[in-house]
């Protein structure tokens, strides 16, 4: 390989995306609605197949039904009300944005401006004020 052939493999970098933006936890995922429900129905999917695994392993069905149901429990649910009340938090505090709570086009409960079809923050307006009209005008 030339020198100019190494130059440019050197140059290249792997800027794609990562799949999923990991916060504090391992088990909160995101803090949209959508992405919550998602990674929900891919966890019990995990659950459900190693359930389905251990079916045969264990002689008394009740214990098997016990632990699926934990699993669930811990795996899925407690999991999914940890991003859903973040999510909360990520709605309150963008509705603490003084020129979107006060317009029509703000959708409150996504965090949505459904002009520009984009989601608010209390530091960014998507906007920028150019279609803001009061909520009470039709």
């Amino acid at each position: 390989m030339s020198k100019q052939g190494r130059l440019q493999n050197q140059n290249r970098t792997n800027h794609s995306p990562t799949p999923f933006i990991l916060h504090n936890s391992y088990f909160i995922l995101a803090n949209n609605v959508g992405a919550i429900i998602y990674w929900g129905l891919l966890r019990f999917t995990v659950v459900l197949i190693g359930a389905w695994a251990l079916y045969s392993y264990m002689p008394n069905y009740g214990e098997w039904w016990s632990l699926f149901f934990v699993s669930v429990g811990v795996i899925v649910i407690y999991p999914a009300q940890l991003a859903y009340m973040k999510h909360q938090k990520a709605v309150t505090r963008a509705s603490r944005n003084p020129l979107c709570a006060t317009c029509k086009h703000f959708i409150a409960d996504n965090t949505l401006c459904e002009i520009l079809d984009e989601h608010v923050t209390r530091d960014y307006t998507p906007c920028e004020g150019n279609a803001w009209e009061p909520v009470g005008q039709g």
